[in-house]
């Protein structure tokens, strides 16, 4: 087998695993059973006073109210934590602030469960306060453990990988960089400057002093 075409099978068969594992399936080919559908109602409880001096994207902590179970497969505990987010406030005219709060990071025995509230907006957060919520994706057992089937967020298609494709090849130029000094275009010898002859000093016309005369002697 050529190195291209083992290449393509090994991306076929990871295809058709992360396909089996969004449509119901493991990687190993077992099929999985679904334990709890999307859209499952459960309770929280927080744990955190809120009032209106709170700002937007604050977080704080609440818990799950009651066990989650279907049939006798246990998902989540009581006491099960999940982030409480306020993402927005308003207050209105009557000065009753009203919060839209989002859950996340709800840790249950399979995994983190994306939960959304059935209610967004409160207008009450106090310890004790309890917020129902609906679960977002489906818990499945593969066989070995519970894990929560997040789906794809783009649809797969059945065809098989290309393995035969060659990309087209890229090269990349040098960049054009000019040298400094003269200019190279010239195919002749660029000349090379002659030094100038430079003009002899001038003589000085100032006048020479005169000799002067010799003293006479005297007579005795």
């Amino acid at each position: 087998m050529s190195r291209r075409a083992a290449v393509g099978s090994a991306a076929a068969i990871a295809l058709v695993g992360v396909a089996g594992l969004s449509h119901g399936t493991s990687a190993l080919g077992r099929a999985d059973t679904t334990v709890l559908e999307p859209g499952a109602s459960v309770v929280f409880v927080s744990d955190s006073n809120v009032d209106s001096r709170v700002g937007r994207n604050s977080s704080f902590r609440a818990h799950l109210k009651e066990r989650l179970v279907r049939g006798s497969v246990v998902i989540a505990e009581p006491g099960m934590t999940v982030q409480l987010t306020v993402i927005d406030k308003a207050t209105h005219a009557d000065g009753v602030t009203v919060y839209t709060i989002a859950f996340s990071r709800f840790r249950t025995l399979a995994g983190d469960l994306p939960v959304a509230p059935a209610t967004p907006e409160v207008s009450e957060i106090h310890v004790g306060s309890e917020f129902t919520a609906r679960t977002e994706a489906p818990v499945v057992d593969d066989g070995t453990h519970l894990r929560v089937r997040i789906p794809l967020p783009f649809a797969l298609p059945n065809d098989p990988p290309q393995g035969e494709f060659t990309p087209i090849p890229v090269r990349t130029y040098a960049p054009l960089i000019r040298p400094k000094g003269p200019d190279r275009r010239h195919r002749g010898p660029v000349p090379s400057p002659s030094p100038a002859a430079s003009a002899s000093p001038a003589p000085d016309s100032s006048t020479s002093p005169a000799d002067s005369p010799s003293p006479s002697r005297s007579p005795s």
